[in-house]
């Protein structure tokens, strides 16, 4: 009897000291996971905090670009920029004429709009906007787009395009060499590089789908 008693207190010592073992256990194993994540909780926090630049100024993009650096950013751009430029000089030149849903715009005036925007960039880059001074008021934007399209409709088209590209050109080569924290107005506000970079890629990319779609019809 004595014996079995023994034999029965030393499993349910065994059975105490489990117990006590996977409650160990179990304590080591939450405090691992929670560990872990707060480790990956923080990596993610630095991530975001130097890679996410003015994102509350983005609202819609031709694709996600707000993790992508400048490089990438202006990569796309360039690509979307010769994509149209290529598509321009296969429509013939009595197409031209032809009218866009955008404004009732033909593909002169969109060409022509997209080669000022980029002087009034690199005025933008280069003199601290000065130009805005010209289009200040309500109807200032109205003003701009007026005198863009006035100009390009004074050229023949392979000069517009010969206009946009080396107005481009030299937006490109400026943004390229510039921090992707530096501020630059435009308009009447005050963005980065980095976030300048997208809305030129968001702006070419529409104008390209007017361009497109006027000449399918």
């Amino acid at each position: 009897m004595y014996v079995l008693l023994l034999a029965l207190s030393s499993i349910i010592g065994m059975l105490a000291n489990l117990q006590l073992c996977f409650i160990y256990l179990s304590f080591i194993l939450f405090f691992f996971y929670f560990l872990l994540f707060f480790v990956f909780f923080l990596l993610f926090s630095v991530f975001f905090f130097f890679n996410d630049t003015a994102t509350t100024e983005i609202y819609t993009l031709p694709y996600t670009t707000l993790f992508r650096s400048v490089q990438e950013i202006l990569s796309n751009l360039v690509a979307e920029q010769q994509l149209l430029d290529q598509y321009l000089q296969s429509i013939p030149v009595r197409n031209w004429n032809t009218k866009t849903t955008y404004k009732n715009w033909d593909i002169t005036a969109h060409v022509s709009y997209l080669a000022a925007l980029e002087d009034l960039a690199h005025n933008a880059l280069k003199k601290k906007g000065t130009d805005f001074n010209k289009y200040k008021g309500p109807k200032g934007l109205e003003k701009f787009e007026k005198e863009a399209i006035k100009k390009g409709n004074d050229m023949r088209p392979q000069d517009v395009i010969e206009w946009w590209r080396m107005s481009r050109a030299s937006v490109i080569e400026t943004l390229a060499k510039s921090s992707p924290g530096k501020k630059l107005t435009w308009w009447k506000n005050e963005i980065d590089c980095r976030t300048f970079a997208v809305t030129k890629l968001a702006e070419t990319w529409a104008h390209s789908l007017d361009v497109y779609d006027a000449m399918k019809r």
